[in-house]
């Protein structure tokens, strides 16, 4: 998986639908910090919230899902509630992931009451 995430974040930062505004952040939080996490860097995470990273991660970038991403207004509604999910499950390594972005000063993350938002 870590080896496909500046692909999946290209893929990722192709996204704007403006009926999710903060998807787009959510993915990058979650790609860097499975990156973070596999290199290292962060390395503060359980597994599961290492596994479900991923999968959400694998999901947005599957070609078919639920809702094909193609549907006006409602195709990415799938996408951002499996990436929501995550958050919010994890909302206390999603808040330290943001923290520890924004304190790294490398990257431009969510403000942090949008991390697990």
């Amino acid at each position: 998986m870590r080896r496909e995430l500046p692909i999946l974040n290209l893929q990722f930062a192709a996204i704007s639908v403006r009926q999710f505004p903060h998807l787009q952040q959510q993915l990058k939080l979650l790609a860097d910090f499975l990156e973070d996490t596999a290199t290292g860097v962060f390395p503060a995470a359980s597994e599961a919230s290492r596994k479900e990273t991923a999968f959400a991660l694998r999901y947005l970038a599957k070609e078919a899902d639920i809702i094909p991403d193609s549907i006006p207004e409602i195709g990415y509604a799938d996408d951002s509630l499996i990436v929501r999910t995550v958050l919010s499950r994890h909302q206390d390594v999603s808040v330290t992931t943001a923290v520890f972005e924004k304190f790294a000063g490398r990257r431009s993350p969510l403000p942090l009451s949008e991390a697990a938002a």
